[in-house]
């Protein structure tokens, strides 16, 4: 061989061989011919592994499919665009890749061989699917947002309503005998109003727009001062335990509020056991909270960094699964026959008023 066709193919070889996409050469029955480094990193393989096997070996069944429809077209039409298909690794794992390639002929335009290139699509696709949740998730705080405002409006309008139904109703029950008859339709619509009253508190809560009296208190002690309502609150075949750290610092919060939060918590939790067998576990610690804010599902969530007090409750229950976890906080949302789904809305109505959030972790079982 003549010392220039020599460089030539030295220089062809090399560029073959370190070509950074994956390359395949094919014959007319789907064996492969030719592969270069970049194809064997990217499955795994040894050369002499794979010279001679058919392409599908490497292939998903579902990909499979596809080259049986595609690779007869493609003989016909020498050429191949933009085809995803699923390549199996040596290790078993899939990798997707997206495949571009033509046909080589011979002098009289008869098949030789293909000429195919592969591009790894995993971080491709591994982003888009961040960016779908991320949209999925902003979306859902726009949506919940706007149903903080309209909750918030209603409950606040109808209970300004309820103030004057209760206070006409005290006034009429303090003004002097009246018949049993009367005294009871009274007595009835003082209770129901003061119903509304509490379901109006809860829904203001949720939209962040409660009464809140502010004093610095210690969460610690307030779950401890907890510990007998919660005992009588849950069944009696729950553990309920508590890890509550002494050095956490006092924050300034509403202690009625942060009450709700501790036992609408500890009530899920309890009524996620099986047949209220197992364990809740209360616990309080501090954390500072960086600024990829780790650990909150809710990404949308405006929480700043910074150092906080950790309010935990686990439960060793049925779990939630993904969908459930994405629910929990809509407005109603409940998977109790009774629930009215305003007790977890609540909490996070009224964590958000303290500048702080929900984090959420649980899977089914």
């Amino acid at each position: 061989m003549p010392e220039d066709d020599l460089r030539d193919h030295q220089f062809l070889r090399e560029l073959f061989d370190k070509a950074p996409l994956p390359y395949q050469s094919l014959d007319g029955q789907g064996r492969l011919l030719r592969v270069n480094a970049a194809w064997l990193d990217l499955l795994g393989y040894t050369e002499d592994e794979v010279l001679g096997r058919h392409v599908g070996e490497f292939l998903t069944p579902t990909s499979q499919l596809l080259l049986d429809d595609r690779f007869a077209r493609f003989k016909n039409t020498g050429r191949v665009a933009s085809a995803d298909f699923e390549l199996i690794r040596k290790d078993g794992s899939v990798v997707p890749v997206e495949l571009n390639g033509t046909i080589a002929t011979d002098a009289s335009g008869g098949f030789l061989r293909t000429h195919c290139i592969f591009m790894d699509m995993s971080e491709r696709l591994e982003a888009a699917r961040l960016q779908r949740v991320m949209d999925q998730r902003l979306l859902h705080a726009l949506k919940l947002e706007s149903l903080e405002v309209m909750a918030g409006g209603i409950a606040h309008d109808f209970n300004n309503l309820l103030q004057t139904i209760l206070g006409n109703a005290d006034l009429a029950l303090m003004g002097g005998p009246y018949g049993n008859e009367l005294q009871t339709t009274l007595t009835a619509i003082d209770k129901a109003a003061r119903q509304a009253a509490e379901l109006c508190r809860q829904m203001l809560a949720y939209a962040g727009r409660g009464d809140y009296a502010m004093e610095r208190l210690r969460l610690d002690e307030l779950v401890l001062d907890l510990e007998a309502l919660l005992r009588a609150t849950i069944s009696r075949k729950a553990d309920l335990r508590f890890e509550l750290s002494p050095d956490v610092p006092a924050v300034l919060a509403d202690a009625s509020q942060l009450r709700q939060v501790v036992v609408n918590l500890v009530t899920n939790a309890a009524e996620a056991l099986r047949e209220g067998r197992g364990t809740v576990t209360v616990s309080t610690t501090a954390r500072r909270l960086g600024p990829d804010r780790a650990g909150l599902v809710f990404a949308a969530e405006n929480v700043a960094p910074g150092d906080y007090v950790v309010l935990a409750v686990r439960d060793t229950g049925c779990g939630m699964s993904a969908d459930q976890i994405d629910s929990i906080f809509d407005p109603f949302y409940s998977t109790k026959f009774t629930g009215r789904g305003l007790g977890l809305p609540m909490v996070r109505g009224v964590a958000r008023a303290h500048g702080g959030a929900v984090a959420v972790r649980s899977e089914p079982g």
